[in-house]
């Protein structure tokens, strides 16, 4: 199995060719070609691959890195049918190693217990919770922005996207204290 990603082609005289410039975006986004064209996102989703190469960028089917492994280089090819393959050369990861004279778990453990957590993956999923209901309002406002009719109306519905909840607010407030008594060792 392998994953659907986007890529800027380089520029040739005679058009566009290998390799892919500036890396792998893994969802569609709008683009402006070469010429200062823009085009939404929806090119993507709509266009032929042969269609996208002609303005400079191409869809590309990158090969699954399985677990326990990472990519220790890339190769690209065409596809038969203008999309281009990533194949990935792979390295084991190797084991951590820790180093007891600089392994911080007191640290560690004295930081979640100042952030009001039992344990790490307590303290993790509630901060995570916070900030995830916080983007969940941004993004449930979107629909009231594009209502606005006046400039009063869109400062109301932004002053309320702007102004932190309560409980996102404790969370970058005990961030900041804990990283405050426990600066990171020089």
């Amino acid at each position: 199995m392998s994953r659907i990603g986007y890529g800027r082609l380089t520029k040739t005289e005679d058009g566009y060719d290998l390799p892919i410039v500036g890396g792998v975006f893994t969802r569609p986004k709008a683009v402006t070609d070469d010429r200062g064209i823009q085009h939404p996102s929806s090119i993507f989703r709509i266009w032929t691959n042969t269609e996208l190469k002609e303005i400079g960028f191409a869809r590309v089917k990158i090969a699954d890195i399985p677990s326990g492994y990472r990519a220790k280089s890339t190769a690209d090819a065409w596809g038969e049918d203008d999309s281009v393959l990533r194949g990935v050369v792979l390295e084991e990861i190797p084991e951590p190693t820790i180093n007891p004279e600089n392994y911080r778990h007191d640290r560690k453990q004295k930081m979640i217990t100042d952030m009001g957590s039992g344990s790490f993956e307590e303290a993790i999923g509630n901060e995570l919770d916070s900030l995830l209901k916080h983007v969940n309002n941004i993004r449930m406002k979107k629909d009231e922005i594009a209502q606005a009719t006046t400039v009063d109306d869109l400062k109301s519905i932004l002053s309320a996207i702007c102004d932190l909840p309560q409980d996102l607010d404790n969370v970058i407030g005990k961030w900041t204290a804990a990283k405050a008594a426990f600066p990171k060792p020089e």
